[in-house]
């Protein structure tokens, strides 16, 4: 059973125990309470997750029976409610309510572009409709941001901000040139990183993560799209990579550094075998990076 304060105070002024005892007995029932908050939390995580899996399951075989008023009726009921407990359970002082309610307003976010783009989309075309579903959870997402400024509400103003852009280059250019969407991800991940290094945004850390990490998956996209100009499609990934990288190594963000390496790796060996022929390319690249690790240590060791 848990001490409470109030109880430790008495003992010591009733000279039951002495500062230093009263001072292990609140350290060792932090732990405790830690400890426990942190298993209600893993515990809370897997139970959602459980009844997420379970009501996409019942859902997804009732989903083409239901007319669209069930479907928005349901999808608003939800965002809604999620909405409600995340914003009630954000302000408790347990820190794992604050956290677990911050995931819930982020599961909102996608459920409020489907609710909005099912109503929108009875008065106007379909195309429209999706803008309009974004632009609401954008606006929602920035609202949720600026009140909080944490780490999940930061990854849903992103991923809004990513469908609304994409949303409106869709109905302003149609499906356009295959490199379109990609060349949209590596622009919006730029603007992006750039205000996160102004302070603009923040936390730092998932900001810097989530405008790399989609950089790089716009250049993969490029990669993909582009018909012809693939050596200048390569160079724009290994310039992305590159710069995933640098901004890993000098803000100290190992995730970055390995995912920028894991994809300079890829990248290198496909531009050298463009450019040199599969014959020349390979060995070319090896060698390459060989010395570069080289030099590496030779750096390190020196500095040392």
């Amino acid at each position: 059973m848990a001490v409470q304060a109030r109880h430790v105070d008495s003992w010591v002024s009733e000279g039951i125990i002495s500062q230093d005892q009263a001072v292990s007995i609140r350290e060792y029932e932090g732990r405790v309470t830690s400890s426990r908050g942190t298993a209600a939390e893993v515990l809370g995580y897997v139970v959602a997750s459980t009844a997420v899996v379970a009501a996409i399951i019942m859902v997804a075989d009732i989903w083409n029976d239901v007319g669209r008023g069930s479907r928005f009726s349901l999808l608003a009921i939800t965002a809604i409610a999620l909405l409600t407990i995340g914003v009630i359970s954000a302000s408790e002082k347990e820190p794992w309510v604050r956290r677990f309610a911050r995931i819930l307003m982020l599961f909102a976010i996608p459920l409020i572009v489907l609710t909005s783009e099912i109503a929108a989309s009875t008065w106007i075309a379909s195309e429209f409709a999706v803008v309009v579903g974004y632009a609401i959870a954008w606006l929602t997402a920035t609202a949720l941001y600026l009140r909080w400024r944490s780490s999940p509400q930061q990854t849903a103003l992103f991923l809004a901000t990513i469908g609304m852009v994409m949303s409106i280059t869709v109905l302003v250019l149609g499906n356009g040139p295959r490199a379109l969407p990609g060349s949209v991800l590596i622009l919006v991940s730029v603007i992006w990183l750039a205000l996160v290094h102004s302070r603009r945004i923040e936390p730092h850390l998932t900001g810097e993560i989530l405008g790399s990490v989609t950089a790089l998956v716009g250049s993969m996209m490029l990669l993909v799209g582009l018909d012809v100009g693939l050596s200048i499609a390569l160079l724009v990934a290994l310039a992305v990579s590159a710069g995933t990288v640098a901004i890993g190594t000098i803000r100290s963000r190992p995730v970055l550094t390995i995912v920028g390496i894991v994809a300079l790796s890829s990248y290198i060996p496909w531009l050298a075998s463009e450019t040199l022929g599969p014959s020349i390319g390979v060995p070319f690249t090896l060698v390459t990076t060989l010395a570069a690790l080289a030099l590496w240590v030779t750096l390190k060791t020196v500095r040392k």
